[in-house]
């Protein structure tokens, strides 16, 4: 693929549903291309500047960023101001889409004394984006032993296989960490995939054990799947992912079938016990 056609696959229209699944992979191949090609994003800031508000957003979402979340703010108020000359015209456009492209809460304090005073941000949004990215600092707390438990319907879990999509959790915190779920199809083996999310905005150390269990019927108990320990370095604006492919051990038409002993009134009850390894 190239910078290109990665450019063109953003921007293939939605007009066919039975094609969808195979639009949706061509887009997510373009986004993991140029989330790669633009990790250093100062080497490539004139050509970020002159994108697309979708190129910009699958650049800025990828995993593999080398650049701190105040170089990336600054890079999106560049692009804002060469995109949208207009003061106006630019507050309206950054209030619309610049939380999808920048992570407040993990700019330094400095840098958000600073949003509070720039002038491309409308001042009521300034405020609130960094009244909650100071909320969200605040109560990181470092729980060392977390129990998550997450509910997915099974029309959902079905749009893991028919839209080609992934699901996450909402984040929440171990040892200072943010930390999600995310759920996924694998068509390699036709199965459920369960996986810990691991995102470290900073270079620091963590190493951590969890248990993946699913209820079941008719016992209407969880079951234990998985069992991991995690070790290891994680970088800034790093994600790492941890957990199996295949959770319930069965193909994925009987996973979901009337007959499953894992969805229990349309709903498949998810539990996960992490511990951080001190």
């Amino acid at each position: 693929m190239t910078r290109e056609s990665a450019l063109v696959c953003l921007d293939i229209p939605s007009n066919n549903s039975k094609r969808s699944k195979y639009r949706q992979q061509l887009i997510d191949k373009a986004k993991e291309f140029l989330a790669s090609l633009y990790k250093d994003l100062e080497n490539f800031e004139d050509e970020i500047c002159n994108m697309k508000f979708a190129a910009i957003e699958a650049v800025l979402s990828g995993d593999m960023i080398w650049t701190s979340e105040d170089e990336v703010f600054e890079i999106v108020i560049k692009w804002a101001r060469r995109q949208f000359p207009g003061l106006q015209e630019r507050q309206e456009a950054l209030g619309s889409c610049i939380t999808r492209l920048v992570r407040f809460p993990f700019m330094t304090n400095r840098k958000l004394r600073e949003v509070l005073e720039c002038e491309d941000l409308n001042g009521d949004f300034a405020k609130d984006v960094v009244n909650e990215a100071l909320l969200f600092k605040a109560e990181s707390r470092a729980y060392m032993k977390r129990t998550i438990f997450y509910d997915l319907s099974l029309e959902d879990c079905k749009k893991l296989k028919l839209e080609g999509i992934k699901l996450y959790s909402e984040e929440f915190f171990l040892g200072k960490q943010p930390f999600s779920l995310r759920m996924q199809y694998e068509p390699s083996i036709d199965s459920f995939g369960l996986f810990l999310s691991i995102q470290n905005p900073s270079l620091v150390a963590i190493e951590v054990e969890g248990e993946f269990a699913v209820k079941k019927k008719p016992e209407m108990v969880f079951v234990k799947k998985t069992i991991f320990k995690r070790p290891g370095m994680l970088y800034k604006r790093k994600y790492t992912y941890r957990g199996t492919f295949n959770l319930v051990h069965m193909p994925w038409e009987s996973f979901i079938s009337d007959n499953s002993p894992y969805f229990i009134d349309g709903v498949l009850h998810l539990k996960v016990d992490l511990s951080v390894v001190e």
